[in-house]
């Protein structure tokens, strides 16, 4: 996340009075589509700030890698619960059209 490329400006100072261009930011589209998990508000936000000089590049990754790493967290623990729940599951998976190729696949069709 340190080295992502961000719209910000070539330094701090341009960035205080320039303002950073959120619209051509990845980390930003982050925040808006995975970070800001549905908050609107929280994602505008960080818009604004960015936009307006008040929120630099360094502390917006920090703070995206951080929410990531939350986000992380909590995706493996959904996955392994998702593993119990199907280890639970009487349910067989396997099929006769895997492991097909070649020959055997064409005449199958």
């Amino acid at each position: 996340m340190k080295s992502a490329a961000t719209g910000g400006r070539a330094t701090a100072e341009k960035q205080r009075e320039l303002g950073g261009e959120p619209d051509e930011c990845p980390v930003y589209e982050l925040y808006a589509y995975l970070l800001a998990e549905g908050d609107d508000e929280f994602a505008a936000r960080v818009y604004e700030e960015c936009a307006e000089g008040e929120r630099l590049c360094g502390g917006c990754k920090e703070q995206a890698a951080e929410l990531m790493r939350e986000f992380l967290a909590e995706h493996q623990e959904k996955r392994e619960e998702a593993k119990e729940v199907l280890a639970d599951v009487d349910i067989d998976l396997s099929s006769e059209r895997r492991g097909l190729g070649g020959k055997e696949e064409e005449d199958a069709v």
